[in-house]
């Protein structure tokens, strides 16, 4: 029997790794994390696996997953956040049911400064600035996440912003820059709202 040659053994396993690849298993809702855990990094590579699709199969997974189950899907609402944007001279109205109130020292900050209410985007890295309220959480109506992904496919646009995995380096940047830009100072009582916000970079 013939035996391969290298070269002809290297064009397979570059073949079979392409295969491989190519039937590697699609990001689900189930690699997020519940909100009461929220970390940056998953959200974000779920962010990077849709726009890496059109635009139509995007949205075709977001709906998948807003009907995967009949329990509340809070999740899908904080990417509807991250991948629609208000158009020109609008604005995308907050999603309800989910959230008891932002971060408390956001008191004092006007609601304009959170466009993407849940959270915000600083440098391609989304932050939960609004603390889930467990007396909330689960008592809305199934459908919710459902109805405000079609609602921002009605009154939003597919964002132009295309997100990218960040190092830890630069998620630490960008928190720094989100306490700066937004919070000033923040006073020794606020330890709470810090530790909530730099558990999201772990």
């Amino acid at each position: 029997m013939r035996v391969p040659t290298l070269p002809l053994l290297t064009a397979l396993a570059i073949a079979l790794l392409g295969s491989a690849c190519s039937y590697a298993p699609e990001p689900a809702l189930s690699d997020l994390p519940d909100l009461f855990d929220y970390k940056v990094d998953p959200y974000v590579r779920m962010a990077v696996a849709l726009q890496s699709l059109d635009r139509p199969a995007a949205l075709d997974k977001l709906h998948a997953m807003a009907r995967e189950s009949p329990e509340p899907r809070d999740q899908v609402i904080v990417l509807a956040r991250m991948l629609f944007v208000p158009r020109p001279g609008a604005d995308l109205e907050r999603p309800e049911g989910v959230f008891a109130h932002s971060i408390d020292y956001a008191h004092s900050i006007d609601d304009t400064h959170w466009p993407q209410w849940p959270i915000e985007v600083v440098d391609g890295v989304p932050f939960l600035i609004a603390m889930p309220d467990p007396e909330i959480h689960g008592k809305w109506v199934p459908d919710a996440a459902e109805k405000y992904l079609q609602y921002c496919e009605t009154s939003g646009d597919w964002s132009p912003f295309h997100y990218s995995v960040r190092t830890k380096q630069q998620e630490l940047e960008a928190l720094a820059k989100l306490f700066k830009l937004y919070f000033g100072q923040l006073p020794a009582e606020d330890e709470r709202e810090v530790e909530f916000l730099e558990d999201q970079i772990e």
